[in-house]
């Protein structure tokens, strides 16, 4: 790891760099003040981490220009702060930072510790680091037809917990690739050129049908499992593929109340008639229909009072700062609220520890999603987890 300390007063930078040094970092560079920094980095090249403190003191770029050129020049991976923030200031400076395409480690004053540091820096950056998995592989046309015509298309299967019990209440159906050459490749690597050739409804028919499949595979006690299919906008610009869920449907032994199509707001504010009657067409139908991302710029409550939503998704960004941050706390609680008003299903979604998942129990949540609770299964291990009814279990209080 390449890290570079922008610090004014000698002792402290000395120490930071030495600290570095310690926790096993390869290169460890210094700077007294920001322009250093920069021309030192003009030099050196992209670091992985830049360590400087958050002030508006001093003669030419302040801390946040600062940033800013870092972010935009691309000459770091992640930043840590020399000092402490409030809370509503650390949500700023991290939207900041993560906006200019860099990691936010922490805010933490000097000296700095070498055990807060370690944990840190320990899984923070070595995500933030990874090379993704195939950065260059962008699939044509004819490969994304093989692929679908060799059956490489595959569901795997993201449960949603009841907070209170441990129980797997839902799974939502993510489409992967299990390319011949390439592996297991994530739907962000696929999915915007099987939507350039017009797959996208025989994606969602096909994870629909391994969905069910999957379904009559399950005990007696996992059918009472809600499945969950994200449609993309577009699919509801026409007739064509509502019509075809609703021919897959017929004759199958299955609960459709226990069936729920997910949206996202980005298209639904401009909605057309035909947008419209296919929504009405799903929940007449009597499948569930789901918000995602709720709270976000595409998706606010305008859409709640407008259209037949039975179900909602909180989006991710407002339990990042639970527990401790306040304003995270109390939009989460009025979250749930809100859905027991609006006699709505509501689900936290981005679950990244036992202290989230205390903190959402304390407010009456009642599901989430999340990396702490579940990572996406297979279908082998998720019915295994379903037939032996493996729960959660909340951590200690």
């Amino acid at each position: 790891m390449r890290v570079l300390v922008v610090e004014e007063h000698r002792f402290q930078r000395v120490v930071a760099a030495k600290t570095f040094t310690y926790l096993g970092c390869v290169e460890v560079f210094q700077a007294i003040d920001r322009e250093e920094a920069m021309a030192r980095l003009q030099q050196i090249g992209r670091v992985d981490l830049v360590v400087c403190a958050l002030t508006a003191s001093g003669q030419g770029m302040d801390s946040l220009e600062f940033l800013h050129r870092l972010g935009k020049a691309r000459l770091s991976g992640a930043v840590l702060l020399t000092c402490s923030l409030s809370p509503s200031m650390r949500r700023g400076v991290q939207q900041l930072v993560e906006r200019l395409g860099m990691r936010y480690v922490a805010d933490m004053e000097h000296p700095l510790s070498v055990e807060s540091l370690g944990q840190y820096l320990r899984e923070p950056l070595a995500s933030a680091n990874a090379t993704p998995r195939h950065p260059l592989f962008w699939p044509g046309e004819e490969q994304i037809r093989r692929g679908m015509r060799d059956e490489q298309f595959n569901a795997f299967y993201l449960p949603s917990f009841d907070l209170r019990d441990g129980r797997i209440i839902g799974i939502d159906l993510l489409p992967f690739w299990n390319h011949p050459l390439m592996g297991v490749l994530a739907p962000e690597t696929f999915l915007p050129a099987l939507e350039r050739c017009g797959l996208l409804d025989e994606l969602a028919l096909l994870m629909l049908e391994q969905g069910l499949a999957l379904y009559r595979e399950l005990p007696e006690h996992g059918r009472r499992l809600r499945i969950t299919l994200r449609l993309m906008g577009p699919q509801l610009l026409d007739r064509s593929l509502v019509l075809r869920i609703r021919a897959l449907l017929q004759g199958q032994r299955f609960d459709v109340r226990h069936l729920c199509f997910e949206l996202t707001g980005r298209s639904l504010y401009h909605i057309t008639l035909v947008e419209l009657e296919n929504l009405l067409r799903l929940r007449a139908l009597g499948c569930e229909l789901s918000l995602a991302e709720f709270g976000s710029d595409q998706a606010g409550s305008q859409l709640l009072c407008q259209l037949p939503f039975t179900r909602i998704k909180l989006a991710e960004r407002f339990i990042r700062g639970l527990p401790h941050e306040a304003r995270c706390r109390a939009v989460v609680q009025n979250c749930v609220g809100l859905a027991l008003a609006l006699d709505q299903h509501l689900t936290v979604v981005g679950v990244v520890s036992a202290e989230q998942h205390l903190a959402l129990l304390g407010m009456g949540c009642e599901s989430a999603q999340g990396d702490y609770l579940a990572l996406p299964l297979d279908r082998d291990e998720l019915l295994r987890r379903v037939r032996s009814d493996q729960r959660l279990v909340p951590p200690p209080c």
